[in-house]
């Protein structure tokens, strides 16, 4: 993202400070973590935490990771058995794979540390004065955020992030408002372009 904004790209705001673990989130952002610029360190931030606490979420239950993976069933190029064999296999293994990395964090509950950490980001948005961790304009930091929780779209887990940390809500509207609406198809979207 750096690289495509080059020199537009204005950092993160004066009086923003660097992320800090919360109580969930501090097996994936230990303190030896916390170095370079603020800005290096919430690039570094979305990728140990962030990240990590989306696929925990997103995959958190069957229903869930089974809900994740119905972008599959929007491709109508596959075939119909490719499609359901792709969703269910990998409903299974990325359910598998949100329980393994929940141990390996040590974290009781998947949701808290999600909202732990979008409150944690919210909180560096309100300390630099502006929209965006970048002041008045997106930077970095902020395309790699957005991009991570849009990654959730339609997902409970955006439902219960929207609903349960009103923190990031001004944000992130405003992140829709600059990116524009997904280009992702919906099951719906396919069903009408072919009925």
């Amino acid at each position: 993202v750096r690289s495509l904004l080059g020199s537009r790209n204005p950092g993160v705001a004066p009086s923003v400070p660097a992320p800090r673990a919360t109580a969930s989130t501090g097996r994936m952002w230990p303190p030896q973590d916390a170095l370079g610029s603020v800005e290096e360190q919430w690039v570094l931030w979305t990728d140990r935490v962030l990240v990590q606490c989306i696929v925990l979420n997103v995959y958190r239950t069957v229903a869930e990771a089974a809900e994740t993976f119905q972008y599959l069933l929007t491709h109508p190029s596959f075939p119909w058995f490719a499609q359901r064999s792709a969703a269910w296999s990998g409903t299974v293994v990325m359910w598998g794979v949100a329980r393994s990395r929940k141990k390996k964090y040590e974290i009781a509950d998947v949701r808290a540390a999600l909202y732990e950490a979008l409150e944690e980001f919210s909180a560096g948005v309100r300390a630099g004065g502006g929209r965006f961790l970048g002041g008045q304009r997106p930077g970095a930091v902020d395309f790699n955020v957005f991009g991570i929780l849009r990654s959730a779209e339609a997902c409970q887990t955006e439902r219960d992030m929207l609903e349960q940390c009103p923190g990031i809500v001004p944000w992130y509207r405003a992140m829709m408002e600059e990116v524009g609406p997904s280009t992702a198809t919906s099951p719906a979207a396919v069903q009408q372009r072919s009925g």
